[in-house]
């Protein structure tokens, strides 16, 4: 990784769509960070509480909710293919904004769709930090250090289709159990 001297915001990453797609997102954040990049996200998601998943957190240093005004050294337009032609515009035109690498890397390897534009700036290629959430036992929201937090999360319709068969399984499989998200997400 190359020595670097930025200042705050250089970098601006356009995420969207549903919560999965941000977790899947994290590892882009988390290369970014790695590189000393400072990272704004302008994140248009399908759920207010979206943001919520990405602070606190050190790879992150601002969130906005409609484009923010000024330049970067770098714009990278990480929405997905679905949701690009609707919220894309919004930085298209933006100078800096990198390539997108093609659509169909997103439905084979979503990770990968992601981390491609972490390469593109010259981030090891042998490098692959894994989606993660900072998660921890709280008093507050009743979670212990025993406890499994499950969350299939997937809309209904066409999108349910992408959810892991074997929650239930899984959830059998460990005495203290909750399940996260939508009523859609119980069955």
């Amino acid at each position: 990784m190359k020595a670097r001297d930025h200042c705050l915001g250089d970098l601006l990453v356009h995420l969207g769509a549903g919560i999965g797609n941000v977790v899947l997102a994290r590892p882009l954040l988390i290369a970014l960070h790695e590189m000393g990049f400072e990272v704004d996200v302008f994140l248009a998601a399908d759920y207010a509480q979206t943001g919520s998943l990405l602070r606190p957190w050190s790879c992150v240093r601002m969130i906005f909710s409609s484009a923010p005004l000024g330049s970067y050294q770098h714009v990278i337009p990480a929405l997905p293919p679905f949701y690009h032609p609707r919220f894309g515009r919004a930085i298209a035109c933006r100078p800096n904004t990198l390539a997108r690498p093609p659509d169909s890397l997103f439905y084979t390897n979503e990770q990968a769709f992601y981390l491609h534009f972490a390469y593109t700036l010259d981030y090891p290629a042998d490098r692959h930090p894994r989606p993660s959430l900072p998660i921890a036992p709280s008093e507050t929201c009743g979670v212990t250090s025993g406890m499994v937090v499950l969350a299939p999360g997937c809309k209904t319709g066409v999108m349910a289709t992408k959810r892991w068969p074997y929650f239930a399984e899984l959830a059998g499989a460990f005495e203290d159990v909750v399940v996260v998200g939508t009523p859609d997400d119980l069955r």
